[in-house]
């Protein structure tokens, strides 16, 4: 009776929080509207859960890999079905628990608590996921595998950064096939070190995190600006464009900024930069002597700093209806992250892939974060692993059009995830900032390659850090 009081309360204020906080939903924000992180609960069970009614409402199918009519062709998964798959589990799975750890509750992901239990019903594997406060996650999770007990059984990563890597074991350790094309093979290529791999995805998933433009349609139509979505479908979306609508978009309000979002990392992937740090898929190194790194923060200095094209710490004012642009990642764009909640409950948030830049060849795809899961060290159940990320990962068994709130925007979500050109941050480990980054986002355009130079000797720390790290992983 008193764990299943401790359930609902914690259950309660997960979902008070969705209809009344606007906030972080990966903990990745450095912007002054962000959640605490202490609101999570820890360590709820969502084999409690009990009553998916709600989700089962949304659309949530529950039948497997078998597929929908209403999933896209995007979003099918190819390789074994999920009952060619179900039919190759161990019998010995069935009746065993299966421990989860994310810092994100489950009920954010829309029709998950109904798609676990359908996985539960189909299975006999139950779930055990819990919450863990993003603030005392990287550090909860490496404590418990130093001390042997209640190690969960996969847990989530947001990036191939070797120093938390290092807490997980090679995925063979479940005994299943990943060959099977069911699996995203470029994810799994980030999270490999020589020839072990310690995280896996679905291809065609919905549950990615790429870089996105988010745009308020209210305000398009109000100032008469030429929608975002429609000049995308044209091949028009440009950098170009998007600068000459915030500039517009500024002097025809006044605000302090066209875009409410503060951050210069993803505008980098944009340009085909990972950040200070770069991987060649052997080897770490750093990016500060990198020409292209330094013209592209100075021109982000000159938009920032020196014109106040761009705000910083304002996603506030983006749900407050104040700007018109924000930037992010899929994860805020779920329908049930906390992010942007007012935008998302008039239906008026929309987002198109960041723009193309002008002159560039190639478009590159930025990933927020490489949302993957790995089998930490001490896990009791590996095997069951597998099992239940084919289930969970597969839009069959979701309704989509509800996940993101409409079909425009799993649209674009689709395209963004179909990019080849991706690139992932590998720089800003928070631990390790001490300040520097910061400092360079508040740099005006004439004294950003001295600011550049000043913390290389920093960078290259990080990135000896990181391969005496990789190298003990191969």
């Amino acid at each position: 009776m008193k764990n299943t009081l401790k359930t609902i309360l914690a259950l309660a204020m997960v979902l008070c929080m969705l209809f009344t906080i606007v906030g972080c939903g990966d903990g990745d924000d450095t912007s002054s509207e962000q959640v605490n992180d202490d609101f999570f609960v820890d360590e709820v069970t969502q084999s409690q859960v009990g009553d998916t009614t709600s989700d089962a409402a949304s659309g949530s199918t529950g039948t497997g890999s078998q597929g929908t009519s209403s999933v896209p062709k995007e979003n099918k998964i190819g390789g074994k079905t999920w009952k060619e798959v179900l039919a190759s589990m161990p019998k010995k799975l069935a009746g065993s628990t299966v421990v989860m750890y994310n810092w994100n509750p489950a009920v954010e992901y829309t029709g998950a608590p109904a798609a676990i239990n359908a996985f539960t019903k189909a299975t006999g594997i139950k779930v055990d996921w819990k919450t863990v406060s993003h603030a005392q996650y990287y550090t909860k999770l490496p404590a418990l595998i130093a001390s042997g007990e209640n190690i969960p059984d996969m847990a989530r990563l947001r990036g191939p950064r070797p120093d938390f890597v290092k807490n997980f074991q090679p995925i063979t350790v479940a005994k299943y096939d990943f060959t099977d094309e069911a699996w995203d093979k470029n994810i799994m290529d980030l999270y490999t070190f020589g020839s072990k791999t310690y995280a896996v995805s679905l291809q065609n998933t919905h549950i990615g995190s790429i870089n996105l433009l988010f745009y308020n349609s209210t305000l398009i139509k109000k100032y008469d600006f030429e929608d975002p979505y429609k000049l995308w479908k044209k091949d028009k979306w440009t950098w170009s464009k998007y600068i000459e609508m915030c500039k517009e978009f500024k002097e025809l309000t006044g605000n302090p900024g066209a875009n409410g979002e503060g951050g210069f990392g993803v505008y980098l992937t944009s340009y085909g930069i990972s950040g200070s740090i770069k991987f060649n898929g052997s080897k770490y190194s750093s990016n500060m002597s990198n020409k292209n790194f330094i013209k592209t923060h100075e021109l982000l200095g000159e938009l920032y700093n020196n014109e106040g094209l761009f705000a910083f710490g304002g996603q506030e004012t983006f749900n407050e209806g104040s700007v018109l642009f924000s930037i992010g990642t899929a994860v805020h764009a779920r329908q049930k992250n906390p992010y942007f909640g007012n935008l998302k409950s008039a239906n008026t948030l929309y987002f198109v892939p960041m723009p193309k830049i002008d002159g560039q060849k190639k478009y590159y795809q930025g990933h927020g974060e490489a949302e993957a899961y790995g089998i930490p060290k001490g896990a009791k159940n590996p095997q069951a692993v597998p099992y239940f990320l084919r289930y969970f990962l597969d839009g069959a068994n979701y309704e989509l059009s509800a996940y993101f709130g409409n079909k425009q925007n799993l649209e674009v979500y689709n395209w963004c995830m179909s990019q080849k050109n991706k690139v992932f941050p590998y720089a800003y480990p928070d631990e390790m900032d001490q300040g520097y980054y910061s400092v360079l986002e508040y740099t005006k355009k004439e004294f950003m390659a001295g600011k550049i130079n000043e913390y290389e000797k920093t960078v290259d720390k990080w990135v000896k850090e990181y391969n005496t790290t990789a190298a003990k992983l191969k």
